[in-house]
């Protein structure tokens, strides 16, 4: 149920969820319209009338649904309006989302427990947490303040120092001067920091470690270095290994990568992360909601949102301020998206840049067709939103999103 809600607006997640085949609608070639469908109309049922006795306890169950799901708002937004914490938002989420259950296992008459299963929660079909879906608050939640580099290194050495007097380690450190501020929360930038530090004190027992911070062409490059000792063999353990992982699964989901490689004197790691505000981008849409969704979706991100509502002159502000990228819309009155798209190609000086279909309109094939390097279906997410400029800014010679 979880997964379902959390890609209702994903057509493929959503057809091969298991809630197609319980609720009858799978294989059908309205698979996924069908399934949202009956979750928003579940959610709806769900929303109490002001004359109910329990009015204000029953919108505890349908606003989280609501906002979250069907609205697709970031958890951060949801618990400002709410007037609660996230973590209390996400208790009241996880309470709704099992009321919501309840309600189409009694709306739909499926059985008590599936034929032939032993009882318990696998019995049932749920699965453990995955470690994504745990941590996936550290992109779907807005970055609040930049996350500051050298105040987290000082603080990851402070507590690994410990640990690198019993191995006799020691750590040299060399930070540029021009460090920008990340775009990534601060607890997912401290807990990267400390596990590669952690592993590199393993593998360089008796030896040194050597960690480095510059700004790169792709965002900020930490590289933590171990040079083992004499005599030392550097290897993995399980819990190297496991730190490690862990640490990429952090930057992935920071929207940075980690690559990891053994050496002939230890071991190296590279941590790429993006900085805050670093790629211009130029938002084309007549429509003011949109434009103040799409500017609460890049806060916190490495991306500069302008924005134009008159289609006319999106050909002049992309010429002056040659945005990395461009996110365009196609209903928009007196000249559509399609025209500007057609003058953007056209144009020596905007050709080069990057244009991202965001409509309402089903043409991923026109859009594509007449030159945009990505296309996107409204309603967005925040995460789809941002994937796709990720695209669209990191891979510009790929395949058509």
């Amino acid at each position: 149920m979880h997964q379902a809600l959390s890609h209702l607006y994903e057509p493929d997640r959503l057809r091969g969820n298991p809630l197609a085949a319980a609720l009858g609608v799978e294989g059908r070639v309205d698979t996924f319209t069908r399934l949202q469908t009956i979750l928003i109309e579940a959610i709806d049922a769900l929303e109490p009338s002001p004359d109910d006795p329990a009015y204000v306890q029953r919108c505890e169950i349908h606003e989280p649904l609501y906002y979250r799901y069907v609205q697709q708002m970031p958890q951060q937004q949801v618990a400002e309006q709410l007037g609660m914490s996230i973590r209390h938002l996400r208790r009241k989420e996880h309470a709704a989302v099992e009321v919501l259950a309840g309600w189409l296992w009694d709306r739909y008459g499926l059985a008590e427990e599936p034929e032939g299963a032993a009882g318990g929660a696998e019995a049932n079909g749920a699965q453990p947490p995955d470690v994504n879906d745990e941590l996936a608050w550290l992109r779907d939640t807005p970055v609040e303040a930049p996350a500051d580099l050298p105040a987290a290194i000082r603080q990851a050495l402070e507590l690994v120092a410990p640990i690198a007097g019993q191995y006799r380690v020691q750590v040299e450190t060399c930070l540029g001067d021009d460090l920008p501020g990340l775009a990534l929360h601060g607890a997912a930038l401290n807990q990267m920091l400390l596990n590669l530090l952690t592993v590199a004190v393993h593998q360089a027992a008796g030896g040194k470690i050597a960690l480095s911070a510059v700004r790169a062409d792709v965002g900020v490059l930490i590289q933590v270095r171990a040079r083992i000792g004499p005599g030392a063999e550097a290897k993995l353990s399980a819990g190297d290994a496991e730190n490690i992982s862990l640490a990429a699964r952090l930057a992935r989901l920071s929207r940075g990568r980690l690559h990891v490689q053994e050496t002939a004197s230890g071991y190296l790691a590279e941590l790429t992360l993006p900085p805050l505000g670093q790629h211009t981008v130029l938002v084309v849409d007549d429509n003011a909601d949109t434009l103040q969704l799409l500017r609460r979706y890049a806060a916190g991100s490495r991306y500069r949102l302008l924005t134009c509502r008159e289609p006319e002159r999106a050909l002049e502000m992309a010429q002056q301020h040659q945005p990395h990228a461009i996110v365009l819309d196609v209903m928009m009155p007196r000249m559509d998206g399609w025209s500007v798209l057609g003058h953007l190609h056209e144009h020596p000086a905007t050709r080069p840049i990057p244009v991202l279909v965001c409509t309402i309109v089903a043409q991923r094939e026109m859009a594509l067709a007449l030159g945009a390097a990505g296309y996107l279906q409204k309603p967005v997410t925040r995460r789809g939103f941002l994937d796709a400029l990720d695209a669209l800014v990191d891979h510009p010679a790929t395949e058509p999103l």
